[in-house]
């Protein structure tokens, strides 16, 4: 939070569990708060963007995610 920074969960299709009980399942794994998304984190698309080699579009993803839950500046 200290750098406006957030982990957010970008999904192509509605989840077997709810955003919740995910959350629930990482903590009781043990991952640190940091590695865990809030509840309004998570973003579905209809697809994840991937570069013309087939590999994950890191910015692309990035993109959708700041336009869903960045403030403009």
């Amino acid at each position: 939070e200290q750098k406006g920074e957030r982990l957010v969960v970008v999904h192509t299709q509605k989840m077997a569990k709810s955003p919740k009980e995910v959350i629930e399942h990482l903590r009781q794994a043990g991952l640190p708060n940091l590695w865990v998304p809030a509840p309004d984190s998570f973003l579905e698309v209809e697809e994840i963007p991937v570069l013309g080699t087939g590999k994950l579009d890191l910015k692309g993803v990035a993109d959708l995610a700041k336009q869903k839950f960045c403030c403009h500046r």
